[in-house]
């Protein structure tokens, strides 16, 4: 049986290491970004973001066996069977260099040829394109193969490791910034360059900590054809879903470029900054809580499976939304005083993408669900189906004469049609009782929404200005904070959540 207090507290405790690291990064991130935009030009920015995004495109085969690795660790350790996961560990590795591989022929053929052929590159800057491709694709190299080491720390859910590293990779960028100004070489160039040396080196801290402390990471020169066949039989499945997110978010971008240039690809690369601030919450509190939802299904444990399930659906919506809303209000206000030059149609994409993230915050647990379960073959044909259509969609909408900002609202309601998929998808597999998990995870957070959206808006439509958009934010976060805590939470929650917060304001 789970001991349900001792997970309850781990989770607490890794939840609040990947928050304090995502305040580091976000302070950092985003003043990163408004340097390197001003320092590269809206021009060179929209390069970085769309040749970049061709090798992001193949980049799915590394997340893709990244979670497959993590998944079956939690398994095993799950059991308590660390035979079992050295060899899950060492067999990753072993994929992980097939795998580098295969993204290299994909990535020197099909890669080279979508970008010499049809990205759209402004004269006198293919060579500068070309540079920062190659340099892309080594640094996608050194991503896939620490990748098990990654998912090994998760495992274990030494997640203060996991945020001491990101703290350390934030760090590092902001030193980009500063080699960036000083640098005589291509500038273009030159942050590439950087950008991989962050990537070389945070990606051997990983290797070494997970080296020196844990057993399973010892690699060992085995191979097990069956266990192989099962793994990438998951990573295979796997991939359909990267394909198709991917195909989101890299893919428009392609789309965009192909349409209306380099400039929408920046203006699309300063909204992802924006949304990925925020998500990057959504991102450290998921990952504190999927070990345990994998480990309690594992160990048979059904009853804190759909509670974990439920509670980390409201959770993570409200943790979205408490950061959402406020930006989603203030967004123009906060752009302008963030960057020299705000590009067309930054403000709206960035709005548009915040509710594609907070009706995907809803679908972290259920994801997580299915992977535990380990049956995701028809899920993610069915899952990728429906999320690929929206690029012929969008193509046919633009072509059509559709304004930049329709590919994003496609992208809205197809995410809304995955959502109501997933549902009925684990009603069948895990007996998920949907009105079950309607009553208690999905109306509480319409409740929250619905009760904290009015007041912030009143006040924002009141007060002009940047003192205007300062009360706005102050109101919105105390509003969907409030609505959160009262209206949200269960009764024992809430006085966890208080007494939580009340034991820290103690210690200080």
């Amino acid at each position: 049986m789970t001991d349900v207090s001792s997970n309850n507290k781990r989770i607490a405790k890794n939840t609040v290491a990947l928050y304090i690291r995502m305040l580091v990064i976000i302070a950092i991130s985003l003043y990163t970004s408004r340097v390197v935009l001003a320092t590269l030009g809206v021009s060179d920015f929209g390069i970085y973001n769309v040749v970049g995004g061709v090798v992001i495109l193949f980049s799915f085969l590394k997340s893709s066996m990244a979670s497959t690795t993590q998944r079956f660790l939690n398994v095993e350790l799950g059991k308590g069977d660390e035979t079992s996961a050295t060899r899950v560990f060492s067999m990753g590795i072993n994929c992980q260099f097939i795998i580098i591989g295969l993204f290299l022929f994909l990535a020197e053929t099909i890669g080279l040829w979508y970008m010499n052929t049809y990205i759209k590159i402004p004269e006198g800057r293919m060579v500068a394109a070309q540079w920062v491709y190659q340099i892309s694709v080594l640094t996608a190299c050194f991503n896939i193969y620490y990748a098990p080491y990654n998912g090994a720390i998760i495992a274990y859910e030494r997640m203060g490791v996991y945020a001491y590293v990101s703290i350390i990779e934030a760090v590092l960028k902001l030193g980009i910034v500063y080699l960036l100004t000083i640098g005589n070489i291509d500038k273009l160039i030159l942050y590439g360059l950087l950008t991989l040396g962050v990537t070389i080196i945070t990606s051997a801290i990983y290797i070494f900590y997970c080296l020196r402390n844990f057993k399973i990471c010892n690699y060992h020169r085995i191979w097990d054809k069956g266990l192989f066949r099962y793994m990438m039989n998951f990573s295979g499945w796997s991939i359909f879903g990267n394909v198709a997110n991917l195909g989101i978010s890299q893919g428009l971008q392609l789309v965009q470029n192909f349409f209306f240039g380099v400039t929408m690809n920046a203006a699309m690369g300063v909204a992802t900054q924006v949304n990925g601030a925020i998500t990057r919450f959504l991102g450290g509190f998921t990952t504190a809580f999927n070990p345990q939802i994998t480990k309690s299904w594992a160990a048979g444990d059904t009853d804190y499976f759909f509670s974990l399930v439920y509670r980390t659906t409201r959770f993570a919506f409200f943790m979205m939304f408490i950061m959402a809303l406020p930006i989603f209000l203030c967004c123009a206000e906060i752009m302008d005083i963030w960057l020299e030059v705000v590009p067309e149609h930054a403000v709206s994409f960035c709005r548009l993408m915040i509710i594609y993230s907070l009706i995907d915050s809803v679908c972290m647990s259920l994801a997580a669900a299915v992977g535990a379960h380990g049956d995701i073959k028809k899920y993610q044909i069915g899952l990728s189906i429906f999320k690929l259509l929206v690029i012929p969609l969008s193509i046919v909408g633009l072509v059509l004469g559709a304004a930049p900002e329709y590919v994003l609202l496609v992208n809205i309601v197809m995410n809304i049609v995955t959502y109501i998929f997933r549902l009925f998808y684990l009603r069948k597999r895990v007996y998920l009782h949907i009105w079950d998990f309607m009553k208690k995870a999905l109306f509480p957070c319409l409740e929250v929404a619905l009760i904290a959206i009015p007041l912030p808006v009143l006040v924002y439509n009141l007060m002009n200005g940047y003192l205007g958009a300062v009360a706005t934010i102050l109101v919105a976060v105390i509003s969907s904070g409030l609505s959160a805590l009262f209206i949200g939470m269960t009764r024992a929650e809430r006085t966890r959540v208080l007494s939580f917060v009340s034991n820290k304001l103690k210690r200080q």
